[in-house]
């Protein structure tokens, strides 16, 4: 029993030991993706998507978002020609959703489904031009870890253990 005691003890020391003052920054950085395309209106520009990249430094956070975002347009020109360059997908992917519930209609209700199913595809056809990123200034959050407060982390461990037990 006393060796269990002494264990506690130990490893509550060690623990104040590495938990003593340390300050540590963590950056991240955000950017948002979006894509222009041409259609019968005019141009329009849809939004693809945030993404943030993290790390310890503000230049480790910034490489991570150029990767994110590099990857990302190359996505949102993808998702830019299969939404407004593919006409026969557009009308086969609203086929699918319809299901089996297209074949139980009428023939004049069917018929209207394609008139509308046509139409809308044809209303969101057009032309990709471009993808862009944009990216918002970084953020650092700097925060310093405390002897007093390590050492009432640690103290908290040890009665949760403690408390556990009963």
């Amino acid at each position: 029993m006393k060796i269990k005691h002494n264990y506690k003890i130990v490893t509550f020391l060690i623990s104040l030991f590495l938990l003593a003052p340390t300050a540590f920054a963590q950056s991240s950085c955000e950017g948002k993706v979006s894509y222009k395309w041409k259609h019968s209106e005019g141009e329009r520009e849809d939004v693809f998507g945030s993404f943030i990249g993290k790390g310890a430094t503000e230049a480790e956070a910034k490489s991570q978002l150029k990767g994110l975002l590099e990857r990302a347009k190359k996505d949102a020109a993808s998702s830019c020609k299969e939404a407004h360059e593919n006409l026969s997908g557009c009308m086969a992917n609203r086929y699918s959703k319809l299901g089996s519930s297209y074949n139980t209609m009428a023939f004049g209700v069917r018929k209207q489904m394609d008139e509308a199913v046509k139409g809308d595809c044809e209303k969101s056809q057009g032309q990709c031009l471009a993808a862009t990123a944009t990216e918002e200034p970084c953020v650092t959050v700097e925060a310093a870890k405390t002897e007093d407060s390590a050492a009432a982390d640690a103290g908290k461990d040890q009665k949760d253990k403690k408390d556990a037990k009963k």
